[in-house]
């Protein structure tokens, strides 16, 4: 996997090293490309690189803190710049031939996953609950029950978390049949955070919809 790292592009050349003073709580910030971004002084820096307060959020502990200077995030947020912001990820599976083995009868729910990577450094799970039935060689879908979106994925100081959900639905298509499976469409961001003590400022977001089919014949 191509990792994400801290480069000078040609798009950084052209934002200037300016100096900025923000009054934050009585005091006077001053904030350059040097200086390192902490709790404190996050939302002046957010507003000196052009974000908006609405991109910091409660930190969870999913979100690793780094620290790093206001140029290098500048760098990286150029870097998001050239990453595509609408995603089309479609996997329509493969249906399996089944063996012809001795199972015996069995009936219950299983959760099938399936981990792919959106972005060369973004890496989202699919998983899909279900209702299942197998019988000697015959193993087929019956119910579909509940599905899952993630994304909890790092690349150097950023981590890469589901943001908001649009549509997420789960279908069973083929039931009680060879060919059954089970099928989750969905249409959701992710975001790019950079964690800074109790903090996490959103640097970039994409959108990614499409669909992934979890056949019986391979997940059962």
């Amino acid at each position: 996997m191509k990792k994400l790292r801290i480069i000078s592009l040609s798009v950084v050349m052209c934002i200037m090293a300016t100096v900025a003073s923000f009054a934050i709580n009585s005091e006077t910030v001053v904030i350059t490309d040097d200086t390192v971004i902490t709790e404190e002084n996050i939302y002046a820096v957010a507003e000196y690189v052009g974000l908006s307060d609405d991109a910091i959020v409660e930190r969870d502990a999913s979100i690793s803190q780094s620290q790093v200077t206001v140029g290098e995030l500048k760098e990286i947020m150029a870097y998001m710049a050239t990453q595509p912001k609408y995603i089309t990820d479609i996997d329509d599976g493969v249906m399996e031939d089944i063996p012809t083995v001795d199972i015996a009868r069995a009936t219950g729910v299983k959760t099938a996953y399936y981990t792919t990577n959106v972005t060369e450094a973004a890496s989202v799970t699919y998983s899909a609950q279900g209702r299942y039935y197998k019988s000697g060689s015959t193993k087929y879908w019956t119910q579909a029950v509940s599905s899952n979106i993630s994304a909890n994925s790092s690349d150097g100081p950023i981590t890469y978390k589901v943001s908001k959900v649009y549509t997420q639905t789960l279908t069973l298509h083929n039931g009680s049949t060879s060919s059954s499976y089970l099928k989750l469409a969905y249409n959701y961001d992710v975001t790019a955070y950079l964690g800074v003590g109790d903090v996490a400022v959103g640097v970039n977001s994409f959108n990614i919809s499409g669909h992934h089919n979890f056949y019986g014949s391979s997940c059962l």
